[in-house]
């Protein structure tokens, strides 16, 4: 399991990728994923018009390639432990095409100077989708694989009911549980996560002041507040969510599966007991 210092790299990602795609699928020409991860980049750079270079300090490439990384490791324990959700190469490049490309909704657009891409903070899933489809199909996607990559997007939003989305399989759903799953252990359980926990807290205060919120009305009216709340956030919203909706998938990185330790689960609580 890579270490999270070195999962937001992009070198390192991609030797993972590697690492795990030919393990599992040997006679498969890895490729498509080199090229594919290479035009994220580009993507997040800005070099993909009509979209600005992103520009939200929290949600940055890092972070993309860290919940890329986590689901990776998922993904190839599910394929060796888990033969009643049967996985093949396509299910693993629809999964890390949605990990790629899942805050994508993030990035401005050219014509756009105004603030930072956190202003699409409550919108940004639905964005991400439009980005991704735009994106993909540029890249030569077929229409039916880009659906896949957006149903798998969706189900990141806090408020998504996985029970009512049109999953073709239950394969389909499994991605993208672990893609949710993916996308809250890399950020609480990085080291650095209650140092960026700033960052997350400017993000929040430019859409709140965006929406014309008072200090009284918003959620987090200053860095504190933000700090203060996370423990209960992780306790009533994050595990709920990650053993029910997510039906514990996460416990897909206990090494050794079943029943090892989880080295993302335990930095994520003990970032969260440095705040209690």
């Amino acid at each position: 399991m890579a270490p999270f210092s070195e999962a937001q790299s992009p070198e390192e990602v991609r030797r993972r990728l590697h690492e795990i795609g030919g393990a599992c699928f040997p006679r498969q020409d890895l490729q498509r994923l080199d090229h594919l991860l290479e035009q994220v980049q580009a993507l997040f750079n800005g070099e993909h018009p009509p979209y600005q270079a992103v520009d939200t300090a929290y949600h940055d490439l890092g972070h993309t390639l860290r919940v890329t990384a986590c689901w990776m490791e998922m993904f190839v324990s599910l394929y060796r432990n888990r033969r009643d959700i049967p996985v093949g190469y396509p299910d693993f490049l629809l999964g890390v095409a949605s990990c790629l490309l899942h805050d994508t909704g993030y990035l401005k657009e050219q014509h756009d100077p105004a603030g930072t891409g956190a202003k699409f903070t409550l919108v940004h899933e639905a964005r991400s989708c439009r980005i991704a489809r735009r994106f993909l199909l540029r890249l030569n996607w077929p229409d039916a694989a880009v659906k896949v990559v957006q149903r798998l997007i969706v189900a990141t939003g806090p408020r998504a009911v996985l029970e009512a989305m049109p999953f073709i399989s239950q394969t389909e759903k499994a991605l993208a549980q672990m893609l949710g799953t993916a996308d809250f252990l890399a950020q609480m359980g990085e080291p650095e996560y209650l140092q960026k926990l700033p960052a997350l807290f400017d993000e929040f205060e430019e859409i709140d002041r965006l929406r014309g919120l008072t200090n009284t009305e918003r959620p987090f009216p200053n860095l504190d507040t933000l700090v203060d709340a996370t423990p209960a956030f992780w306790d009533q919203f994050v595990l709920p969510r990650l053993k029910d909706d997510y039906a514990g998938v996460y416990r897909l990185l206990n090494d050794p599966y079943p029943d090892g330790p989880n080295a993302y689960i335990a930095s994520a609580e003990a970032n969260i007991n440095e705040l209690r």
